[in-house]
Formats: structure tokens, sequence, C-alpha cells
């Protein structure tokens, strides 16, 4: 029933992300039809008037806000994310870009999530474990650190020092996976770090507090008195009560992740998602940025609905619907 209930909110969700998507999107300032004409864009002539008011027709653009969502909202839903319709797009549809620019996003998100989480969780259990020492006191200066540099600073200095300085990792460009596995890591070394350090940082103080706050549960307390090793105690009793709030961020950082790609991605010249996008914003194609939004919203969206449901695996009492 749990599950049910959690899928029909799902569905809502996905369909009010997508009216309020193709809502916004409708706000943007300009006018679609000059994707389209081009130089031939003239609204000084009747002639030129007529043609805009064709293409408009053509495209659409005259119907109603509700027609026109609903033509939209059914294309999107049966796999259908629309085209380019610049003097220059030949064609090009969505789900072409998506095809060839998503899997370079989504590796770079999910090695970034990897690295971030094997980085925060050793070092938010030691912060935790040596609170108040030495170890603790360099582990919060360096997420400090981490936290008040943006990823695009960061990228700037790994760039200047393995790029420039060293020459062991590439300034810019990306290899496909299925071309060189040794060169795409090393293209994706730099975009990882500038994400993942900043992203560690945070994961690393949250794992931390938790960490402190359930160290002094009486059943720790408890456990520690019984001669349990420390090692035991905070993996097996410690880490699991303190990672439902480093789940959910992780999962709400989805969104701050994809946002920091589209920088990387500019940046460095990767060919991802976030290129793309800022790429559509230029030529003005209204349906791409349009659909790409709302793919990307969806990522965030479903990723906020597994986490959800990993809170059943990780406490029971969600399972049952119990609070104790």
């Amino acid at each position: 029933m749990r599950f049910t209930t959690k899928l029909v909110s799902l569905v809502a969700t996905v369909i009010l992300v997508s009216f309020f998507t193709f809502l916004l999107t409708q706000l943007i300032p300009g006018d679609p039809v000059i994707s389209v004409l081009g130089p031939a864009y003239n609204t000084q002539t009747e002639e030129g008037r007529a043609q805009i008011e064709l293409v408009r027709e053509e495209l659409g653009l005259n119907d109603p806000f509700p027609v026109r969502y609903f033509n939209w909202a059914k294309g999107v839903f049966t796999g259908d994310l629309g085209n380019k319709i610049g003097v220059n797009s030949a064609g090009i549809t969505t789900n072409r870009i998506l095809k060839e620019r998503l899997p370079v996003t989504l590796e770079i998100m999910l090695l970034t999530q990897i690295f971030a989480l094997l980085v925060a969780i050793p070092a938010g259990i030691l912060s935790a474990h040596k609170e108040d020492r030495f170890a603790d006191k360099s582990v919060t200066g360096f997420s400090f650190a981490m936290l008040a540099l943006p990823s695009f600073v960061i990228a700037l200095i790994l760039v200047f020092v393995f790029a420039v300085k060293l020459g062991w990792l590439p300034s810019s460009g990306y290899t496909r996976l299925t071309e060189d596995l040794s060169e795409n890591l090393k293209s994706m070394i730099i975009p990882v770090l500038s994400l993942g350090l900043g992203l560690a940082a945070v994961y690393t103080r949250l794992l931390r507090a938790e960490m402190i706050s359930t160290l002094k549960e009486d059943y720790i307390l408890m456990a520690k008195a019984k001669g349990i090793s420390s090692r035991r105690v905070l993996f097996r009793h410690a880490l699991r009560p303190s990672s439902f709030a480093l789940l959910t961020i992780a999962g709400i950082n989805i969104g701050a992740l994809i946002g920091g790609a589209v920088i990387i991605e500019q940046f460095m010249a990767i060919p991802g998602v976030g290129g793309a996008l800022v790429q559509a914003v230029a030529e003005r194609e209204y349906e791409v940025i349009l659909s790409l939004v709302f793919v990307i919203s969806m990522f965030y969206v479903v990723a906020n609905f597994l986490v959800d449901l990993l809170y059943s695996f990780l406490d029971p009492r969600i399972r049952r619907g119990t609070s104790r």
C-alpha cells in the first residue's frame, strides 16, 4: 500500500513538473519563430508579417495554452521530445541530442556522487569518532575550505596545476568510454574533483553531526559497555541510523550536480546535456530547452523517489508504518 501511494505521488509530481516546466518556458522572452526564419524574420513589411504568422500557425503557437501543453505533453509521454526548428537544425531531434549527450552528464554525476560518498563517509566517521581532536579539526578545516570555493574555481586550480603545469591531465575535451577507458577516466578526473570536493565537504559535515548525536545514544553506550570494538560500534551500530540525512541530501543534490555540471561542461568543453542546454538557449530553440529542462527535472524527481524507497530498506519502522 505504501509503495502504491508513493507511486501515485510520483505520477502526480511528474504531471505537475511537466505543467510548470511548460508554463515557465512560455514566459521566456523572445519569439521562437526567429529560430525558424533567421535573417528572414521581418516585422516591418506586410509580407514578412504574413510569413511570421504562417510559421506561428505551423508550429501551433497560435493555439490556446491548454492545447499547446496537451500536444507537447502527449509527445513527451510517448517518447517524442520534439525537434530543433532553427534554420541550420537539419532535422536534429531532442531524442538524438539526449542519446549523444546524456550518457556524458550521467557519467559525471555518477562518478561525482561515488567520489563524494567515498571521501565523506570515512572522513565523517573519523571526524565524529575523534571529536574536537586534531583529526576532527583537520577534516573540518578542509571541509570549510572546499565549501568556500565554487566548483569552477576548483576546476581552474586543477586545470592550472595538473593540465598546464604538470601535463598529467587534459585541460578540456572528453573521450567516450567506448573509445578509450584510460583516456575517458583522465578526462573525467578534473570535472569529478571540481564537483565532488565541495559535495564531499557537505556530506562530511552532515554525517559528522549525525554520528556525534548517534554516538551519545543509550544503545551505543550499552554496546561499548559490553566490550564491543569501536570499529564495530561505529560501522555496524552508529553509521546506519546516521545515514538518513546523508541519503536525503545525496538525493536532493542531484539537482545541484546538474547545475554544477552545466558550468563545468561549458568550462571544459565537455559535450554533455549542460552544453546542449546552453546552446539551445543561445539559439532560441524553445522546444529543445523545454524538453531538456523537463528531463533534468525528472532526474531530480525520480532520485528523490528512490531515496524515499531506500528509507524503507534502512529503517524497518517505515515499512511497518510505525514510529518505534
